[in-house]
């Protein structure tokens, strides 16, 4: 999804991988990439991306603030879960990314 997130006038990117690195890089299931100008990208992710299989993705004014904030949907079913050791059925159902970032209006 490109949208404005950080107020700064460009488009960055918010992403996912339902098939991710799950062994050596979880948290790379949902990428933030921060639109730094002419093509540069800065990406980030977060720690709590490892807790699911991100499906399905949303972005909207959830709260009211003017802010877009990011939902994600986790498909917490795999057959591989035992080959990762990971058990994304303890995890959460969906996650909400806030957008509290000061610059944005």
């Amino acid at each position: 999804m490109a949208r404005d997130f950080d107020g700064d006038g460009d488009l960055d990117i918010a992403t996912i991988a339902f098939f991710a690195d799950y062994e050596k890089q979880p948290e790379e299931g949902f990428v933030y990439l921060e639109n730094e100008g002419n093509f540069k990208f800065k990406p980030y992710s977060l720690p709590q991306a490892k807790l699911g299989r991100w499906l399905t993705m949303d972005v909207g004014d959830i709260d009211g603030n003017g802010k877009q904030c990011i939902l994600l949907g986790n498909f917490s079913i795999s057959q591989d879960n035992k080959k990762f050791n990971m058990n994304w059925k303890q995890g959460p159902p969906f996650l909400v990314l806030k957008n509290i970032d000061s610059r944005v209006k």
